[in-house]
């Protein structure tokens, strides 16, 4: 996503360091040959094409540390940290980005991912910069969508796309990942589609939150044109005031809390409007997450909505409109999304022990 701050672009960042491998696995363990196999190059990368009824895997290595990269101060409360280095390069602006980490995938990962799953990548054009800076784009095409994506960052020659917006991608087109498709776990994820594996690679709270993230965008856009979603992006800053809700689920599960605020109106009609956040479930059975909503990605402080208090329903069909637009209380359920068919997210929600939930 792409925005204007004084007269310059912005986008969203993240960290991470070096260039990254991709791997193509049988049943799980590495093949350095197999017998009567067909070897291919995808992108540059020796993959291995398993027979019989072996699920081909790809591995691919999630980045999210960039540690010799320079951040300047935010401009306003709308833009946080900028990446100083490629400002310069590009005539860039400050980047949008909390405190919070994103994740990427080096540009070799990401072709690899969607040639795996059927895809096709071309080049359709290039960023030049006024100091001679090149920045290549590509097309990358499923059989019903197709995306053009300018690279989040590039470091050391190489350009990285942001990881969450990249399987948001992918679950657009139902031929490369199906309905039926899984995720499961939390740091290494695997994609599951059908006969198919994915493994990224990595670990920590913004991987989780980016690949998991993506069902559940897809689920709201089951819902219809006009219901807006918000992904509260301010959640993995780690504000003091925590919404901790006990799953009942095992450790390393995944789950999402999806609150509806009031209802936006928009063009004299109102458009129902949620938030939602992705957490790993712990030891505990608990989950933890932000009472600060905030669709921006903010560094100063501010707080732009508040809720200490949830009730939580039993279904996302239950969620009522809140009474006001800053409300001490909200209407929110809590879904499973690891292990759950794409189709079914939020078909069911789960019902915590404690029907309320206070921040603290």
């Amino acid at each position: 996503m792409i925005r204007r701050a004084k007269g310059r672009a912005m986008s969203k960042i993240s960290t991470s360091a070096f260039p990254p491998l991709s791997v193509l696995r049988c049943s799980g363990r590495p093949q350095a040959m197999l017998v009567g196999a067909s070897l291919c190059l995808l992108s540059g990368l020796a993959l291995t094409a398993c027979g019989g009824h072996n699920a081909q895997t790809l591995t691919v290595k999630v980045q999210n540390r960039f540690p010799d990269r320079q951040f300047c101060e935010p401009e306003s409360f709308e833009v946080a940290v900028a990446d100083a280095a490629l400002t310069k390069a590009l005539d860039l602006g400050c980047w949008r980005y909390d405190r919070q980490d994103f994740t990427f995938l080096s540009e070799k990962d990401t072709d690899a991912l969607y040639t795996f799953l059927g895809g096709k990548v071309e080049k359709a054009s290039e960023l030049n910069s006024a100091s001679g800076f090149t920045l290549p784009i590509y097309k990358r095409s499923f059989p019903t969508f197709s995306a053009t994506r300018l690279p989040a960052l590039r470091e050391a020659g190489e350009a990285f796309y942001y990881l969450g917006e990249t399987v948001r991608d992918l679950l657009h087109d139902p031929q490369a990942v199906p309905a039926a498709s899984t995720l499961t776990g939390a740091g290494p994820i695997t994609l599951q589609t059908g006969q198919k594996r994915v493994v990224f690679e990595g670990t920590g709270d913004a991987l989780v939150r980016d690949v998991y993230s993506a069902p559940v965008a897809t689920m709201f856009r089951r819902l219809g044109p006009q219901t807006i979603s918000h992904e509260n992006v301010q959640g993995g800053a780690q504000h003091p005031a925590r919404h901790r809700i006990q799953t009942g689920l095992p450790e390393h599960s995944v789950v999402a809390l999806v609150i509806r605020l009031e209802d936006l109106q928009i063009l004299g009609h109102f458009d129902p409007h949620y938030f939602y956040e992705v957490a790993e479930v712990q030891k505990d059975g608990r989950a933890s997450f932000s009472a600060n909503l905030s669709k921006e990605a903010v560094v100063s402080g501010r707080h732009l909505l508040l809720v200490p208090r949830l009730k939580l329903q039993p279904s996302l069909t239950a969620l009522r409109a809140a009474a006001t637009a800053r409300p001490k209380e909200a209407d929110a359920v809590i879904l499973q999304i690891s292990g759950v068919p794409f189709r079914e997210v939020g078909q069911k929600a789960l019902n915590p022990s404690s029907p309320t939930s206070v921040a603290r």
